[in-house]
């Protein structure tokens, strides 16, 4: 009889290879989803939001966001329409695209990152799914 050979050690690295592209790939779908789900005034907002997959083996992490300043209050509203503690009185501000000054008791949130999150769950699973089963034979 032949002497046994573990392949043990290759196939844990090729599902570690797995799990961070099946990773990356849904944290894409939820990019995007957030993008879809933000206000289209300039479109500024939605262009700043960004994903990436962090870490090695079982301390993966998948993040999404932006560095636009609204995207905050894009996310949780402001002043009476603030998620918690907004501010109750009105306030001016100034347009930067037309230099007009406005006067806002506030925006409404979209929640459109927790919405991104919240709607593909499904969507997720199924891209988690299919890219570590479709890995699995090659």
């Amino acid at each position: 009889m032949g002497e046994f050979i573990s392949r043990r050690a290759e196939c844990e690295r090729r599902t570690a290879q797995l799990q961070k592209v099946a990773l990356q790939r849904a944290i894409k779908h939820i990019e995007a989803q957030a993008k879809i789900n933000t206000r289209k005034k300039s479109g500024a907002t939605a262009r700043t939001i960004t994903s990436k997959v962090t870490g090695e083996g079982q301390n993966l992490q998948a993040i999404v966001g932006g560095n636009d300043d609204n995207l905050i209050y894009e996310e949780f509203g402001t002043g009476i329409y603030s998620e918690k503690n907004g501010r109750k009185t009105p306030w001016k501000y100034k347009d930067k695209t037309t230099g007009k000054w406005y006067v806002t008791r506030g925006k409404k949130g979209t929640r459109a990152m927790r919405k991104a999150g919240e709607s593909s769950k499904g969507q997720v699973k199924q891209i988690i799914a299919q890219t570590m089963k479709g890995g699995i034979g090659k």
